[in-house]
């Protein structure tokens, strides 16, 4: 499957800083930056703007996000950096996890189930995190593996995407 960046409605973006994963997902119509912390650390913050922990990493985004926007497009003068910025209030009703390492699979859930507008509930244990991420992976068209497994399992895998 081919995209043109240029042509997306929102362009999601995983970000990882000092071992902890970040979702910023641009909205190119409505020029509005979600930002989805699966672990936000609400203690340290308090009193302060929501965006404070995440000020250096959205301009070095900024940045980046606009250098690459103008080599695909010419005409590109917009910077994502004074767009409006929402933290979706769905997120922070995941339960604070203290296990960094989900970091990642939390995200990947975000940027699965995302509909450009909110968050629906996401499973949060670990085990089936891992276990759903590793199902896809297996599934996926793009696995070159496939061909290499056994037929019991290659069976299985197929059952598995028809679910």
């Amino acid at each position: 499957m081919e995209y043109k960046i240029k042509d997306c409605s929102n362009i999601l973006l995983s970000y990882y800083r000092d071992g902890l994963y970040t979702l910023f997902i641009m909205d190119m119509q409505k020029k509005i930056v979600h930002i989805m912390d699966p672990l936000p650390d609400d203690a340290c913050y308090k009193g302060y703007d929501q965006i404070m922990p995440y000020i250096a990493t959205f301009h070095t985004i900024a940045k980046r996000f606009s250098l690459a926007m103008k080599l695909i497009n010419s005409k590109w003068d917009g910077n994502i950096y004074y767009w409006k910025r929402i933290f979706p209030a769905c997120v922070t009703k995941v339960p604070k996890h203290k296990d960094w390492k989900l970091g990642g699979y939390l995200i990947y859930n975000f940027m699965k189930s995302w509909d450009g507008v909110r968050l629906p509930p996401i499973n949060t244990l670990s085990n089936s995190l891992r276990m759903e991420f590793l199902g896809d992976i297996l599934k996926s068209h793009a696995n070159e593996c496939f061909d290499n497994f056994p037929e019991d399992l290659q069976a299985m895998i197929k059952d598995l995407d028809r679910m």
